[in-house]
């Protein structure tokens, strides 16, 4: 099917991009949302160059697989509300002996619009009209899509008021804490955890558990006895703790200085921002696994912020490689605290399955408000594997 398409022109939907598009996936998701908010929806083929606005040849895409679920997650993590299986699929589609393209496949929902693609914490709305993609007037969004006018707390039906209770607690929290990490982890179904389960605490305390290093950068409080108030397992105190919920949830908290190992004065250490967060979606991984067949539909909202990280630097690549002390320093000066308009979300079996894959989608976040790229990350997170392997 992908050789037929040489030739074709593109339409109201129909759309080709360059197997270089994928190298900033945002232009990908400006088309995606476009055709959400059309009448019909359509197809983006990536992998297929076009002159004139017709097919012109075909550019095979090296590992499609990995590149059709890196694009997957990129159009999850930035468009709103974020897709579901329905309404964008990404798949690899071969091409005889030459190697493998990749096909968007976009079904909008009608009860869902209207969709947006969030960048740098603004949402942007377009439209495909023929063959070319413009912006939405205001009052193209207020007569067309009415029932679902801009709502800075609406991801996904249903989940609003978890949303608006995730923001709210962050918001107190910044409030009380200028300067800390806060990582808070959220299902949008109560889970009805037992608190008073002894392995609960034995989770609190030893990282090996759940399946972290046994001195690593962790959520773990090794010589200190967990205690249960009002709902909740608690580990450490008030400026620094690990809770779990009755409910699933669970909550980090730490000071900003956590993320320093070393280098300059506040610099964040690259290792400890990534296994930081990766050992608390581990343990989330551990506790979650009980409920897949009972409660597969369960989304697991994930709120990472950053607060008092103004002056804060961070160095691209791995403490480990000869280059990593020669690269300069990006400094955070965009604003006080790095916090998401809102939170990630990922599906339960995600979580279970594949938690340093949901964990490396919430540090690269950070790192692109530091102006680096996925590529400019350490290497210790195995992209194919999707696995994070410390050095021992």
């Amino acid at each position: 099917m992908a050789k037929s398409l040489l030739g074709k022109k593109e339409s109201q939907d129909l759309e080709f991009k360059a197997r270089d598009a994928l190298k900033n996936p945002s232009i990908i998701g400006k088309e995606v949302v476009a055709m959400l908010n059309s009448d019909k929806g359509g197809e983006i083929w990536v992998g297929v160059r076009e002159e004139a606005g017709s097919a012109k040849s075909i550019e095979p895409i090296a590992n499609p697989k990995e590149a059709a679920r890196e694009l997957t997650d990129h159009l999850i993590d930035t468009l709103e509300p974020s897709p579901t299986g329905s309404e964008v699929t990404v798949e690899a589609e071969k091409i005889g002996s030459l190697g493998s393209i990749l096909r968007i496949n976009v079904c909008p929902n009608e009860e869902r619009r209207p969709y947006a693609q969030i960048v740098k914490g603004g949402r942007h709305f377009t439209i495909r009209v023929s063959d070319r993609v413009r912006p939405m007037s205001r009052e193209e969004i207020a007569q067309k899509f009415i029932k679902a006018i801009v709502d800075e707390n609406k991801l996904e039906d249903g989940i609003e008021e978890v949303v608006a209770e995730m923001k709210a607690k962050r918001g107190r929290h910044g409030k009380m804490y200028t300067s800390s990490i806060w990582f808070y982890i959220r299902p949008t179904d109560s889970l009805h955890v037992d608190i008073q389960d002894e392995r609960l605490k034995s989770l609190l305390r030893d990282p090996v558990l759940s399946e972290n290093r046994p001195m690593g950068w962790d959520f773990t409080h090794p010589h200190l006895e967990p205690r249960i108030r009002m709902g909740r397992i608690i580990i450490g105190d008030k400026d620094d703790r690990t809770e779990i919920r009755e409910d699933g949830s669970i909550l980090m908290v730490d000071g900003i200085k956590r993320l320093y190992w070393q280098g300059g004065e506040k610099e964040i250490s690259p290792w400890v921002l990534l296994e930081l967060p990766t050992s608390l979606v581990r343990l989330a991984s551990v506790i979650y696994k009980r409920w897949l067949d009972e409660k597969p539909g369960t989304k697991i909202l994930a709120d990472f912020s950053l607060f008092g990280i103004k002056g804060w630097s961070l160095r691209k690549g791995s403490p480990n490689t000869p280059k990593h002390f020669i690269h300069g320093t990006s400094v955070f000066n965009s604003g006080e605290d790095i916090v998401f308009p809102r939170p990630m979300m990922f599906s339960l079996n995600q979580v279970v399955s594949e938690p340093d894959r949901c964990a490396f989608r919430i540090v690269r976040k950070i790192y692109e408000e530091f102006g680096y790229r996925e590529e400019d990350m350490p290497r210790e997170y195995d992209r194919k594997a999707g696995k994070l392997v410390m050095p021992r």
